[in-house]
């Protein structure tokens, strides 16, 4: 087909049910010279197969919250969703964002407001049909992500549209008389109607964290943001390569991204593939690499709960060309990639930060006198680690990819036809002569914050970019963090999150329900709430910094006494965004480090802590000062370390503070035990009861003015055989920590 035909095609898609938004699209065609009747049955049938159904929908009044039905026991049945959307547009405030358990009165009004918004919102006309798409699928990101389909009570009206266009212009290149018949046909459910794709960038971990402690804050946020430009740049090519238009995309970020694409595309992606090989050893070496898998999926996978098996082939192809990367390079790169290469070992030309010398290097002026810094690393810090907190929009153009220079990150982007630019106003010039360009708003924005001028596709596309400064601006480096440490144990918490068992809740966690556009939805709703909620919790903590939030999982430094309360709030809050689902639930670790301290070791650190939260039965756990909890164990021992924090020292003068040694009694009590425990198996009665009773009476008789408060925890303590003293221990330790004062 025609690239014109195809966009046509998408747009017919993306206009193809009226539903609860009703009202825009006839608003599309007016603004259109031709017409989109001839692909509407094309769509219908598109949007059918999307939701897997055979028949029209329903229109549901209200949009149901799909992380609520989520269950990954089989068996136990789904549970129903508890929670609903309110009808708003897309935004961080809080009344919106969560869903709620009543169907609000302002239902209607709030639907024909939104409706008139989508209207008024479309533009006249544009520079070029893709551009047209974007931006009307924008639209509808922003305004109709919170109204539910025509044909599924929990997917949203922007999935439903999206996900349409996406498989319409799959279906275009078949035989549209034989389209028609796929939803009745028993004779075509075999039929292969369209390719599922996935792209997942491999090495990202260690090429964000290996450099040393050396201007880490400065380099961390911006080597993670590039790290998501680059996997944008990455997909645009694809999608240019393959003419398809952005509708495709099923989910972007966190290094991966998935699209459904036509059948004939798979005569074409082992070409992409080797392409975008070359472009990434050329710039990045062996440290990057992107691995392409595929599976075809027939019309009989998009009904009955089918589509996640296509999904698990589509991940088990990009397994296999991940173990045999470079494979498509045949043995043109054997030398670039195998041979051992030459380091000359002087100092001088060896880079402080990454500790490469294949670049070239100079001083560094944000380091020490003697620091030298590669161009790589300094445009990880010039280009967007400084840029990124400071600015709310970001313009990127894409221009056809092009050779590039080596030297700095920008030259990548250029490689695959991608430039960015960093603005703060609609007074801001943003030249759209050349290519295509989108603009992205990385915080919520309104439309009157966007000027008439930019003829471009406009998204909120929402990025944490929280890092703690200096009263001149400056981003405070880890050693100067500590500085904000209350108290006299200066350490940072390396602090790593994210959804336990994922990979299973999007092969069965939707059972019979599972269907292209709840896939899409279950990734569009778990990456709002990292990349979104994440992003305004963390601005709210001045003194914390974001190195990553995005996908489903986040990856924050900052003082070590503000973070554990930061990891249950996060976990409360996922819970509630969830409807409290219990199969739904996050896991985490936390590092302890001090300024200093190489970055990849703390992401390692980091990494086996949360394995260990991992490791409990049910996983759902927090791993802190070296132990790993159940969350909700964590809670009653986060009370018990405000309990014993407030005694050892009050928040009111005039009360009596408790001697520091009830913290060294209780840890010493929960070791006894502990150790008895190790060697016997069971918990038991031991000589720590008799030695807690005895310690805990005197001390409450020595403390006159506190003995009803230490008699409380000796009784609680009795009350239950001592079971809770392993609690109480890490609870005083914890206390002992929070209380040390500074030293001068």
């Amino acid at each position: 087909m025609e690239e014109n035909e195809i966009l046509q095609v998408a747009l017919a898609g993306l206009t193809s049910e009226t539903g609860s938004a009703g009202g825009w699209v006839s608003s599309v065609r007016e603004n259109l010279k031709g017409s989109l009747e001839s692909y509407k049955r094309l769509s219908d049938v598109a949007a059918r197969l999307s939701a897997g159904v055979r028949g029209p929908g329903t229109a549901p009044s209200r949009l149901g919250n799909i992380l609520g039905s989520i269950t990954t026991n089989e068996k136990t049945s789904q549970p129903a969703s508890s929670g609903f959307y309110k009808p708003a547009m897309l935004s961080l405030e809080e009344d919106g964002f969560f869903p709620v358990d009543r169907q609000g009165a302002e239902q209607q009004n709030a639907v024909e407001s939104i409706a008139a918004e989508i209207k008024s919102s479309l533009p006249k006309s544009f520079r070029e049909d893709d551009a047209y798409i974007e931006e009307v699928l924008g639209i509808l990101h922003r305004t109709t992500v919170n109204l539910p389909s025509a044909y599924t009570g929990d997917v949203s009206y922007y999935d439903q549209q999206r996900m349409t266009a996406a498989l319409a212009v799959c279906l275009a290149e078949k035989n549209h008389e034989d389209v028609e018949q796929y939803l009745s046909s028993e004779r075509y459910k075999d039929e292969k109607v369209a390719l599922l794709v996935g792209g997942d960038i491999s090495g990202i971990q260690d090429f964000i964290y290996t450099i040393t402690a050396k201007g880490a804050a400065k380099s961390l946020r911006g080597r993670s943001f590039y790290l998501q430009l680059l996997t944008e740049a990455v997909l645009r090519f694809v999608l240019r390569e393959l003419k398809i238009p952005y509708t495709n995309v099923i989910y972007s970020g966190g290094g991966h991204f998935f699209l459904l694409a036509p059948l004939s595309a798979g005569s074409e992606l082992k070409r992409i593939q080797k392409e975008i090989s070359t472009k990434l050893l050329k710039h990045h070496g062996t440290s990057l690499y992107l691995a392409l898998g595929w599976a075809d999926v027939p019309v009989s996978g998009f009904f009955d709960g089918k589509f996640p098996e296509f999904w698990g082939k589509m991940h088990g192809d990009l397994a296999r060309n991940k173990q045999k990367r470079y494979s498509e390079l045949g043995t043109d790169a054997y030398k670039q990639v195998f041979e051992p290469k030459e380091f000359g070992g002087n100092p001088d030309d060896t880079c402080d930060a990454c500790k490469e010398d294949h670049r070239e290097v100079k001083p560094w002026a944000g380091g020490d006198i003697q620091d030298r810094i590669c161009t790589l690393c300094e445009s990880f810090i010039e280009e967007f680690g400084r840029k990124l907190p400071s600015h709310k929009f970001v313009a990127l153009r894409f221009i056809g990819a092009k050779s590039s220079p080596m030297d700095k990150a920008s030259d990548a982007l250029s490689e695959f036809g991608m430039s960015v630019k960093f603005f703060n106003d609609k007074r801001d010039n943003v030249n759209l002569d050349a290519g295509h360009t989108v603009i992205w708003s990385v915080d919520d924005s309104k439309v009157a914050e966007w000027s008439e001028k930019w003829e471009c596709p406009k998204w909120i596309r929402y990025t944490a970019r929280q890092v703690p400064r200096q009263n001149n601006g400056e981003i405070l480096q880890f050693d100067e963090l500590l500085e904000e440490v209350e108290g006299g144990f200066e350490r940072l918490g390396v602090l790593r999150m994210d959804v336990d068992n994922l990979g299973e809740i999007f092969k069965s966690g939707l059972g019979k329900n599972a269907t292209l556009t709840r896939l899409a939805s279950l990734s569009f709703r778990i990456s709002l709430f990292f990349e979104g909620w994440l992003k305004k919790v963390c601005e709210e903590e001045k003194n914390v910094y974001t190195v990553y939030s995005g996908g489903d999982d986040v990856f924050l430094i900052g003082p070590w006494d503000v973070m554990p309360g930061l990891a249950q709030k996060i976990k409360d809050d996922f819970a509630r965004y969830s409807s409290e689902n219990p199969y739904l639930h996050l896991s985490a670790g936390m590092a302890l480090i001090d300024g200093k301290y190489p970055v990849y070791q703390a992401a390692e650190d980091a990494e086996k802590a949360i394995e260990g939260a991992k490791d409990l039965d049910g996983k759902d756990g927090f791993t802190f000062l070296g132990r790993s909890w159940k969350w909700a164990t964590f809670s009653e021992i986060a009370a018990k370390q405000k309990t014993l924090s407030e005694l050892v020292r009050p928040s009111t003068p005039d009360k009596k503070p408790a001697p520091q040694a009830l913290l060294h009694v209780l840890q010493q009590l929960a070791l006894e035990e502990e150790g008895h425990k190790k060697a016997n198996g069971i918990h038991v009665w031991g000589r720590w009861i008799w030695m807690g009773m005895y310690q805990l009476t005197r001390m409450g008789e020595q403390n006159s003015g506190i003995a009803e408060d230490i008699r409380s925890i000796r009784d609680g303590l009795a009350g239950n055989s001592y079971k809770e003293i392993h609690q109480w221990g890490i609870a005083a330790r914890w206390s002992q920590l929070k209380v040390r004062k500074k030293s001068k």
